[in-house]
């Protein structure tokens, strides 16, 4: 029973995982951007 029960939750907690990874994926990529271009305004 209590194996099942991991089991489904690990299975909804990958699959909510790959449904958001995308977005996890685009806000990382534009949060470096966003250092990138901090660090090269601020040396200028």
């Amino acid at each position: 029973m209590l194996n099942h029960l991991i089991d489904t939750i690990f299975h909804a907690a990958t699959f909510r995982a790959a449904h958001y990874l995308p977005l996890f994926g685009a806000l990382a990529v534009m949060i470096v951007a966003a250092v990138v271009l901090l660090s090269r305004a601020a040396r200028r």
